[in-house]
């Protein structure tokens, strides 16, 4: 085993994101990574080739790319209105991706018209969303529909790759019976997992293992994608199908893994694109037979032709999205679905294990998808450029009618915000709002008897009554001990009605910081006007029963 090829690889992985950050330029990796490994490789200057070193971490790469492609699949976009938008394109897609595989093999321009057509359905999602968050429109309407759209391609894609295309083959009826035998071993596995997390015994362990040495979230994910690429792989399909359905399940059943454990998807982008998936780029480029393009002028027309039905294929259904977006909208949904990659480098890599495709046309879709991805991405940010200062302006006018919201429900200043609305109609809040001061000034029934007391609750604290409460807060009681007349409230200077517990208080709160009068000293006692000695008339004093003192917070 030779580790030089590799390293080749590693320096040239290493090398181009390092050039494109230095220089500004903003084009995918894994175009140029294709283009380097055509330098590098037999077609220009051979200085690289494909061991079975490279070609193993390759075959990895190619699995953990398919592995992402479905860990980015959110099943939310297969619901309500942008599903059927989302499936009537596909349903379209389909329809026009079999017509042209038909059309190019009635004239000879194609081996194998299925693989053509599922090759054209595909979308690289992988590419899309980046491009939808730097346009600033991945959360609009217009950024929701285009992910469906790739969402719905990509998933279709692979199942027909994966069923129509196979090194072991067999009758349709029974590849379709192993579909379901899979679906049914996905399912279990789903299950598994849901009752696991339901354990908390297990749910502790994994989170307190998560971010150590043993990196059991990550430890698991490849386990999954291991074993579904090695049971699709036993079941007679290709084992992409197995990584993509492993990817698609754990979106699945973590669905909040990017609040819940942030870390995780970056730590498998970062094995993924960090080592995996750079060396199959760079192995497809390599493989990627350049004379057999450039050795015919008819064979290199192909590659505008192939151009032109991805976009005519993964183009045309955005016409179903016109009753919701905009004519520039629509167009740049429509380039976005037609730019694809990954996938075609993979189909083709597999119909040329299968004979199913000639070298020249797969050197034809694999150009036709470089130039996709090359330039639809430019076009259509130059399409949605107008959409930022329109969601500038959308989120403004929200934030404006939300302080204006706000404004409204918030009460004036220096009054007190009630503390419940009233419930009913408007006629019963009236009602409600009009005998409510008399209601409340009077002790609740339960409460009655101690109004004054204080008891306590269960966890041993010191609680005071309800009514207690009330009366300290509305007034009714004072430092000194003596209670106000409580009858009813007072009535407003203007209107002559009556007002609420928390306004009246609120007037007379400047009258209650002056302390209670002191009590009376009692007269001294005077002999009686007949003379006796014996015969006295005292007067007792007599208690306060009004007071401005302000009555003590609670506590």
């Amino acid at each position: 085993m030779s580790f030089d090829n590799l390293v080749i690889i590693a320096a040239v992985a290493a090398a181009i994101p390092l050039a494109l950050g230095a220089t500004g330029i903003h084009m995918p990796g894994p175009v140029l990574e294709i283009v380097a490994g055509i330098i590098l490789g037999p077609a220009v200057l051979g200085v690289v080739s494909v061991d079975q070193t490279v070609k193993a971490i390759g075959l990895l790469g190619l699995g953990f790319l398919l592995f992402l492609a479905g860990l980015e699949i959110d099943v939310q976009h297969f619901r309500g209105t942008r599903a059927r938008r989302a499936l009537s394109g596909l349903a379209l897609s389909v329809a026009l991706g079999l017509a042209s595989g038909l059309v190019l093999h009635a004239v000879g321009l194609a081996q194998s018209a299925l693989l053509v057509g599922i090759a054209l359905v595909a979308t690289s999602l992988g590419l899309i969303v980046p491009v939808l968050k730097d346009a600033g429109v991945a959360d609009l309407t217009v950024g929701q529909l285009t992910i469906a759209g790739a969402s719905t391609a990509e998933v279709t894609s692979v199942l027909l790759l994966s069923l129509f295309f196979s090194e072991r083959g067999g009758a349709l009826g029974g590849r379709l019976l192993l579909l379901g035998l899979l679906a049914l071993v996905a399912a279990a596995a789903v299950r598994l997992v849901m009752r696991a997390e339901r354990s908390s015994a297990i749910s502790a362990l994994v989170v307190r293992l998560a971010d150590t040495t043993a990196q059991i979230r990550v430890r698991l994910a490849v386990l999954a994608l291991v074993g579904f690429a090695a049971i699709a792989d036993r079941l007679g399909f290709e084992a992409i199908l197995g990584a993509f359905l492993a990817g698609l399940l754990l979106r699945l059943v973590d669905a909040d893994a990017m609040s819940r454990h942030p870390q995780f998807h970056i730590k498998l982008e970062g094995i993924g694109y960090g080592f995996l998936i750079p060396v199959f780029f760079v192995m497809s480029g390599i493989t990627f037979d350049l004379h057999a393009l450039t050795g015919h002028p008819t064979t290199l027309l192909r590659v505008p032709l192939y151009f032109a039905l991805l976009l005519l294929v993964r183009g045309l259904p955005a016409l179903f999205y016109r009753g919701i977006l905009t004519n520039r909208e629509v167009v740049a949904a429509g380039i976005l679905q037609a730019a694809s990659l990954p996938f075609i480098v993979a189909a083709t890599q597999i119909g040329l294990a299968l004979h199913a495709i000639t070298t020249a046309n797969a050197a034809a879709l694999v150009a036709a998808g470089l130039v996709s991805v090359l330039v639809n991405p430019v076009v259509a940010l130059r399409l949605l450029a107008p959409a930022r200062p329109a969601m500038r302006a959308q989120s403004a006018s929200a934030e404006m009618v939300a302080v204006d919201a706000m404004q409204h429900v918030q009460p004036p200043v220096g009054t007190t915000p009630s503390r419940r609305r009233p419930a009913g109609s408007r006629r019963a809040g009236l009602r409600r709002r009009r005998r409510g001061a008399v209601l409340h000034n009077r002790p609740s029934p339960r409460h009655r008897w101690n109004s004054d007391r204080v008891h306590r609750t269960r966890s041993g604290h010191r609680r005071r009554s309800a009514s207690s409460i009330s009366a300290r807060r509305t007034g009714l009681w004072c430092t000194c001990g003596c209670r106000r007349p409580a009858a009813t409230p007072p009535m407003a200077p203007s209107t002559g009605r009556r007002i609420s517990i928390s306004a009246a208080s609120k007037a007379t709160s400047a009258a209650r910081t002056t302390p209670c009068p002191p009590a009376s000293p009692p007269p001294a006692c005077t002999p009686s006007s007949s003379g006796a000695a014996a015969s006295t008339s005292c007067s007792e004093p007599r208690r306060s029963t009004r007071c401005n003192a302000a009555a003590p917070a609670d506590h």
